[in-house]
């Protein structure tokens, strides 16, 4: 940022050039907030693999939906508000599904043949 410019000028007018579809200001965004949208998505989870997914999917949906966005007052608070529905939308899934115990045991058969001749010879002592 320049010195005498305001930063909230300087923010409001990258918001507004990303809005109107400049890959440009895009980018600009995603480096100026990932690593600290990154770090607030944290305090709420500690799976950092989730925290980054979240802040990449609220990028790309930002760009998906960039022509519907309103303009806002910060684009800070936007950002971290995004980010914190998605983590909560996406940690709700993970608590919901049904985990396995963990003496669960797994059957897999890798080969069909083998099977097959299992059942024969099965077949042929009876």
């Amino acid at each position: 940022m320049q010195r005498g410019r305001e930063p909230d000028a300087d923010e409001q007018q990258l918001w507004n050039d990303f809005r109107a579809g400049n890959p440009v200001a895009y980018t600009s965004l995603i480096k100026s907030y990932s690593n600290l949208l990154f770090r607030y998505g944290i305090r709420f989870i500690q799976d950092r693999d989730l925290v980054k997914d979240c802040v990449q999917d609220v990028f790309f949906e930002l760009w998906n939906r960039r022509e519907r966005i309103n303009a806002t007052a910060s684009v800070k608070s936007y950002l971290f508000k995004s980010l914190r529905l998605r983590i909560f939308r996406e940690r709700s899934k993970w608590s919901n599904s049904e985990s396995l115990a963990d003496d669960y045991c797994f059957e897999m058969e890798l080969n069909i043949e083998n099977k097959l001749i299992e059942n024969q010879t099965s077949d042929e002592i009876r």
